[in-house]
């Protein structure tokens, strides 16, 4: 199965937000490690599903993107180094 790299995620994200309309943008599938706020990090790591997030936003510093999950309209933001998988392809770091 074909992998891709974060920074070619990062770079398809930012094209996404820079050329195409927000009311244009297609839903994408994630799956992104939730990241436990406690000690006992490995014990506790989970893989949550995103089945239809469109990006709103980003912020380069803290590596962050904004997505919209469909159809509750929740915003979530994903850390790409917790990154598993974007539209069931793997991704790598």
């Amino acid at each position: 199965m074909a992998e891709i790299h974060v920074s070619d995620v990062r770079k398809m994200l930012d094209k996404e937000l820079l050329e195409v309309k927000p009311q244009d943008r297609n839903p994408h599938s994630l799956e992104v490690y939730v990241l436990p706020r406690s000690k006992g990090m490995c014990e506790n790591t989970r893989v949550q599903a995103y089945p239809a997030a469109v990006v709103i936003g980003n912020h380069k510093r803290g590596d962050l993107y904004r997505f919209k999950l469909l159809p509750s309209y929740e915003v979530v933001s994903v850390r790409m180094v917790a990154l598993v998988s974007l539209d069931d392809v793997p991704v790598y770091i």
